[in-house]
């Protein structure tokens, strides 16, 4: 997962055409490209920049409905977690504070050795702890290196505070 430049604009065309063949993601992606360029700072210590999580949010289904101008800020509240294959993220019972959404690799969500699904790149989980901070009612297993993107219910909710379009656009997708 190294880091990518700025300017690296195929690697660009590629992230944006993975969005769904979404219009508005190779637009998007050219603006959040030079807004890297003129602010170097922007993602100096992540792996990912700002415009790889936005386009990898905007392609998860609980994002869809938020406008793109927003999600450069969902995007920036987010950190990544790196699983190596079978470690353990979260057990049942932990309180569930996050949402995750799978960058790369897959994870299991089980209780106790029965599967209850398996999900892969782009797929959301944990949704439901920004809302409402609860027990988890599964544990989470990497089945394979996997590189997620965090999201805590925290910086969800100062986001909300000033981006009443987010909430919005969240709970469209939730309901």
């Amino acid at each position: 997962f190294p880091q990518r430049a700025a300017g690296d604009t195929e690697r660009l065309r590629e992230l944006a055409e993975t969005a769904d063949g979404r219009l508005g993601a190779w637009t998007l992606a050219c603006t959040l490209g030079v807004l890297a360029a003129a602010n170097p700072s922007i993602g100096e210590t992540t792996m990912l920049s700002i415009l790889e999580r936005v386009i990898i949010l905007k392609s998860a289904g609980i994002f869809a409905a938020v406008p793109d101008n927003l999600l450069a800020a969902v995007a920036a509240a987010t950190d990544e977690v790196l699983l190596r294959r079978g470690e353990q993220l979260f057990a049942k019972g932990d309180l569930g504070q996050e949402l995750y959404v799978i960058v790369s690799g897959s994870m299991r969500i089980h209780d106790g050795n029965h599967t209850l699904n398996r999900l892969r790149a782009h797929e959301v989980f944990g949704e439901m702890a920004l809302l409402d901070a609860r027990p988890r009612s599964a544990s989470a297993t990497a089945d394979e290196e996997t590189l997620l993107l965090r999201l805590r219910q925290e910086e969800f909710f100062e986001l909300l505070e000033d981006h009443g379009a987010i909430a919005r656009g969240v709970i469209q997708v939730l309901s």
